[in-house]
C-alpha cells in the first residue's frame, strides 16, 4: 500500500512538473511572437515616420553592410502612394539591389493596378535572382527550383494581362535586358 501512494505522488508530481513546463514553454512563444511583432511594427513605424530621401542612406548603408533586407523592409513600410517616387529614386542604383527589393515594387505596382509595371519588376526580380543564383556557382538544379517555387503562386492579374496579351512577356524581357 505504502509503494502505491507513493508511485501516486510521484506520479502527480511529474504531471504537474511537465504540465507547468508545458505552460512555460507556451507563454515564452507567446511573449516571443507578440515581442517580434512588435518590433516589427515599431520598425514600420520608424520608416513611415523618415524622409522618403532617407532611402539613399538606407542603400547605402546596406550594400556597406552586404545585407539589403533593410531595403526591402523600408519600401514595404512606406505608403503606396510614393510608389512612384520610390521608383525613381532607386532606378538608379538598382546594380547594388537584390530581388526582394524587385519583388517588393512588383507586389507595389500590383496593388496599385498596373499589371503591366508589375510583370517588368517580377521579371527583374527573376533575372536578378537567376544571376545572384549563377554567381554563387549552384547549379541549374537551383534556377529550376527557384522558377518552381516562383510559380507556385502565380498572380492572377499577371495570368490575365498574359493570357490577354501573350507579347507582353517578350517585351517585358527586353525590358528587363535593356534595363540591365
Amino acid at each position: 500500500m505504502k509503494i502505491k501512494e507513493l508511485t501516486a505522488r510521484w506520479m502527480r508530481l511529474l504531471f504537474r512538473l511537465a504540465g507547468r513546463f508545458l505552460i512555460a514553454v507556451v507563454l515564452f512563444f507567446y511573449v516571443s511572437v507578440g515581442a517580434t511583432a512588435a518590433i516589427s511594427l515599431y520598425k514600420k513605424y520608424i520608416y513611415r515616420a523618415q524622409d522618403i530621401d532617407t532611402i539613399n542612406t538606407i542603400i547605402v548603408d546596406s550594400v556597406d553592410n552586404k545585407n539589403l533586407l533593410p531595403v526591402t523592409a523600408w519600401l514595404n513600410a512606406r505608403p503606396l502612394a510614393e510608389t512612384d517616387k520610390l521608383v525613381d529614386m532607386i532606378t538608379t542604383k538598382t546594380g547594388a539591389l537584390e530581388s526582394g527589393t524587385f519583388f517588393e515594387i512588383f507586389r507595389r505596382q500590383l496593388k496599385l493596378g498596373r499589371p503591366e509595371e508589375a510583370l517588368f519588376w517580377l521579371q527583374l526580380g527573376r533575372y536578378r535572382l537567376r544571376y545572384d543564383i549563377i554567381r554563387c556557382k549552384a547549379g541549374p538544379e537551383s534556377t529550376k527550383l527557384f522558377d518552381n517555387m516562383l510559380n507556385l503562386r502565380p498572380s492572377p492579374a499577371i495570368e490575365t494581362l498574359l493570357k490577354k496579351h501573350p507579347e507582353m512577356l517578350k517585351k517585358a524581357l527586353q525590358r528587363v535586358l535593356d534595363f540591365d
